[in-house]
């Protein structure tokens, strides 16, 4: 500026550059006010959807498909009160345990191929039987899944039972 006041010649080049960053600084503080480019920030939405979509799944999907696991279970368990009953018609009493029935009854246990399901039960009463199995459910709840002729009423535990679509089989959940 002094050398444009006292008439003498000067570089162009320094002012050339001092003027493009204060314009760029000017554009970017004018960019920022108006903010019309605005990028979708996707972190909010997360911390909604998932607790959102855990709790939806446990509500709807987990019931359902612990409804459609326990039923595979039970159809697996046909052959072996097959067996426990034909033990008894032949023997007038139910056995004292499933390895009784090895070979002459059952040549296999049925397995349960399921994740979380632990194996068969089985418990002798006096008039009658209970074959059950658990699984984990939900943190600490255990799910039992029991035969008993005597209904209800014969299922051990002092929980709620509720019924399955098989005769005779019960659920419950114990803690």
């Amino acid at each position: 500026i002094r050398a444009l006041l006292d008439g003498r010649t000067f570089d162009l080049w320094p002012i050339a550059i001092i003027l493009s960053v204060v314009s760029f600084i000017i554009y970017r503080i004018q960019k920022l006010k108006k903010k019309t480019d605005y990028k979708f920030n996707p972190a909010p939405l997360y911390i909604v959807l998932i607790p959102v979509i855990a709790l939806l799944s446990s509500k709807f999907a987990v019931e359902k498909a612990a409804a459609l696991t326990r039923e595979k279970a039970i159809v697996k368990t046909e052959p072996l009160i097959a067996a426990i009953e034909k033990y008894k018609t032949e023997n007038g009493e139910y056995p004292e345990n499933l390895e009784s029935l090895k070979g002459k009854y059952i040549q296999d246990f049925p397995k349960i191929n399921i994740m979380g399901m632990r194996a068969y039960q089985y418990e002798k009463r006096n008039s009658s039987f209970q074959l059950s199995f658990e699984r984990l459910w939900h943190w600490n709840a255990t799910e039992v899944v029991a035969y008993n002729t005597l209904g209800k009423k014969g299922i051990q535990g002092n929980y709620e039972n509720y019924p399955t679509n098989h005769a005779n089989w019960w659920y419950y959940m114990a803690d």
